[in-house]
């Protein structure tokens, strides 16, 4: 059972007793623990992998090895036949020759320099391989006594707080990262010389045959995926391929690098007077000065104005997210934004439409087939929640510009090639435009402006506007009267937020906009 933190705190701030040393715990508990956690199934994928490849080397060394010593037995039949010969040769009288009486030896064996190179790459890919094994399992580990005693509650808090912060840094202060970055670049390598022997041993078996021909095209088409997948991250941001060389800061530190040797050279076949300033290749700044990309990326990641990026943040949460609450934020973002053109393209050329019509008709579902009108409740707790989408629904298809048609398409559209529409089924346009109605008649201002908006949005999506001109005076003379009546209080205070009088402003001017040839002052 943990110890609680007492209700009176001894001395000063930061003391033993001090909350925040349990709070430091927690945080870092949990952290700590998925990063180990992480360490843990990396390091098992090396283990699992290396062991494999590990017992393919060993296979393959040991029939290559037989290359670099004498072979025993052939040398003994060699002896065998030479004597067989000499033998021979007394028997009929003829004086035996030098050759022929040089028997074969052990101390004459050379092996060959191909043998030598192919056993010399497979025994260096063996011993890399066992090497990240082993060192494999010393990171699992250093992870078991990173987080040791962090579930001994007899401990005080600020004890494990102080001795967590104490191994943190000397993980960063001896890369512990950098050796598990290394473990995978060893790996690679490993695989790297296993296979440029097994090309050289080939070659020398079946040079021009389309064995060795089909096997080096595979190496060669495996060696340039590999330098594709290293150097796409240098050049493209947030590239999802990458591989233990596609380190940024090493390649930007190599370039700088190489920029101030040729500073150096220049600078020596120059005279004095024409000298070139390198520079500086030392320094802690230096060294740790990120990379072009990262900079691009950082101010990618951190840009605050919306634009295609934060399109796609909403359109992954409202499409994908599993808890309700999460999509209804999604949607109050859509709702509250104020973005430019980029935004709402990017936005409207999705099914994030019928996303939030969707979530919008599920509160009036089955409301056109009951006698009595659902008039919204304001004590309703989800009917701020379907103001909100009733005013994202509102925002979308005010700057969409394609139709909200049902399917099939009717033949003003059909006639129409290449037109694209966001197709509805034809009970659920009828359930939004019920459900905005419901709104506007409610009695929240909030609520009744985001029915009102949302009214003025929906009417026209699918239609001809000059077709519905006296359908929407009465909407006109709804919205003037809601924002003389309800919005502007007596009090010179507002009743609404200011996004809302700008949308409920913007609505009344696109009404009038199509109208304002039928309507005559007085009615305004």
């Amino acid at each position: 059972m943990a110890p609680k933190p007492p209700k009176v705190y001894d001395g000063h701030a930061l003391g033993r007793d001090d909350p925040m040393w349990q709070c430091y715990v927690k945080e870092s508990t949990k952290q700590d623990g998925d990063m180990v956690e992480a360490w843990n199934k990396n390091m098992d994928v090396l283990l699992v992998f290396a062991a494999l490849f590990s017992a393919v080397v060993t296979a393959f060394l040991i029939e290559s090895y037989k290359n670099l010593k004498p072979d025993a037995a052939y040398i003994t039949a060699a002896s065998v036949s030479r004597m067989a010969e000499l033998v021979e040769l007394m028997a009929s009288g003829k004086p035996p020759s030098n050759a022929t009486m040089k028997l074969p030896s052990l101390y004459d064996f050379q092996p060959a320099d191909s043998d030598i190179a192919i056993n010399t790459l497979w025994f260096c890919s063996l011993t890399l391989s066992m090497t990240v094994a082993l060192v494999s399992m010393l990171v699992k580990q250093w992870g078991e006594g990173y987080l040791y005693g962090r579930h001994f509650t007899i401990v005080p808090y600020y004890v494990q707080a102080r001795t967590r912060q104490a191994r943190f840094n000397q993980l960063g202060r001896w890369k512990v990262r950098y050796v598990m970055r290394a473990l995978h670049m060893m790996m690679h390598g490993a695989l790297g010389l296993f296979l440029w022997g097994l090309i050289i041993l080939l070659r020398n078996l079946t040079r021009g045959s389309m064995l060795w021909t089909s096997v080096a095209t595979v190496v060669i088409c495996v060696f340039a995926f590999y330098l594709f997948a290293t150097l796409v991250p240098l050049v493209c941001h947030f590239s999802p391929y990458h591989t233990p060389l596609s380190f940024r800061r090493i390649w930007s530190f190599l370039t700088r690098l190489t920029v101030h040797i040729t500073h150096v050279l220049v600078n020596r076949m120059l005279p004095p007077s024409e000298l070139v300033r390198a520079p500086p290749t030392s320094g802690e700044a230096w060294s740790k000065r990120p990379a072009a990309h990262e900079l691009a990326e950082w101010k990618i990641s951190t840009r605050v104005t919306p634009d295609d990026l934060t399109a796609q943040v909403i359109i992954w949460l409202v499409s994908y997210a599993r808890d309700s609450s999460s999509v209804d934020m999604g949607i109050r973002a859509i709702a509250g934004t104020r973005a430019g053109p980029e935004f709402w393209d990017h936005l409207i050329q999705t099914d994030l439409v019928v996303l939030v019509a969707q979530r919008f008709t599920s509160f009036f579902k089955g409301a056109l087939e009951k006698p009595n009108k659902i008039v919204p409740d304001s004590n309703d707790p989800d009917l701020m929640q379907v103001a909100l989408c009733s005013q994202a629904l509102a925002k979308i298809v005010k700057h969409s510009s394609v139709p909200v048609i049902p399917p099939p398409a009717s033949s003003q559209f059909s006639e129409v090639p290449g037109l694209e529409a966001i197709l509805l089924p034809e009970d659920q346009i009828n359930t939004v435009q019920y459900g905005l109605l419901q709104l506007a008649g409610s009695t929240d201002n909030t609520v009744a402006a985001s029915g009102l908006c949302g009214v003025s949005a929906w009417s026209l999506m699918g239609r001809e506007p000059y077709q519905y001109v006296k359908e929407r005076k009465p909407l006109i003379q709804e919205l003037v009267k809601f924002i003389e009546d309800r919005v502007f209080l007596e009090d010179g205070s507002v009743a609404v937020s200011d996004c809302l009088l700008n949308a409920l402003v913007e609505a009344l001017n696109f009404e009038i906009s199509y109208a304002t040839w039928e309507i005559k002052d007085e009615e305004l």
